[in-house]
């Protein structure tokens, strides 16, 4: 956790995960981290992991989502999975913007 994130009370996502916006509060940012070693794990300890990121709005509000697809130990692997389900989501109508996989490390 960063000094500046204790201060203010929230955790700046994108200090983490670059393309990642927004800011949670401590305890979610434990969660987050910890859903992500538990996804490290499920997924064989994998150092690249395919996430994709959904948001759900209804009548209570937004709410977003990180769902881990595949881990590889191969950034191109990674990269070449995350294009070609981001390909397939666009023929489905998901878009590209909520919607494309994205490779985390």
């Amino acid at each position: 956790m960063t000094r500046e994130g204790q201060d203010a009370g929230l955790i700046d996502l994108s200090r983490h995960i670059s393309c990642w916006k927004g800011s949670l509060i401590p305890a979610a940012f434990a969660a987050l981290v910890e859903g992500i070693r538990s996804e490290q794990a499920r997924l064989d300890g994998k150092r690249f992991l395919v996430t994709l990121f959904r948001q759900e709005y209804d009548l209570d509000g937004l709410t977003e989502y990180v769902d881990f697809i595949e881990g590889f130990d191969d950034l191109p692997q990674a990269r070449s999975f995350a294009d070609a389900q981001a390909d397939s989501l666009s023929r489905e109508g998901g878009g590209t913007a909520p919607g494309r996989p994205l490779v985390r490390e």
